[in-house]
């Protein structure tokens, strides 16, 4: 469950802003259900990797990559938006977060084809990245494997194995 709290404004008359926060929370989440209900196209999934690559060669971090920041228009243009928390960087982890960012958004808003979706993408990335985004794709993993992306059923058998 996800509980989204829109701030009241206080630049509005407050009987214009209720309603209007009221409504836009309640369409968007109709939008995320029905997105989530649409699936991920093969297609989509391809231009992720492509545009994520093209970014990380030129040192650019999204810092907030989940499909809430990607946008499909009606003619099949892929947008990335809101890089708010993006950076310039050439770093491995921050690559690595992104990649890691997305996997978790699709499993929890596209689980039924989330596993499929990513390989799309890790295929794709890797095709314009080169062979130097193998260690981006390493770094997502063990960055997946790290205490706080795990859950806690995963820790105890990591810990148990050895891991």
């Amino acid at each position: 469950m996800v509980v989204k709290h829109r701030v009241p404004k206080g630049y509005r008359v407050r009987e214009l802003d209720l309603p209007l926060r009221e409504g836009r929370t309640c369409l968007e989440a109709r939008l995320l259900f029905d997105a989530k209900l649409a699936g991920v196209r093969k297609k989509v999934c391809r231009k992720i990797g492509r545009y994520l690559a093209r970014l990380h060669k030129r040192g650019i971090v999204h810092g907030d990559l989940t499909t809430s920041n990607l946008l499909l228009s009606r003619g099949g243009e892929l947008y990335l938006v809101d890089f708010g928390l993006g950076e310039y960087t050439p770093s491995l982890e921050a690559r690595g977060v992104d990649l890691h960012l997305l996997r978790r958004a699709l499993q929890s808003v596209h689980f039924g084809v989330a596993e499929e979706a990513y390989r799309e993408i890790c295929s794709a990335y890797l095709r314009e990245f080169g062979k130097e985004g193998r260690g981006v794709l390493r770094r997502a993993e063990e960055i997946g494997k790290r205490g706080r992306y795990v859950g806690r059923e995963e820790r105890g058998a990591s810990l148990r194995d050895g891991k």
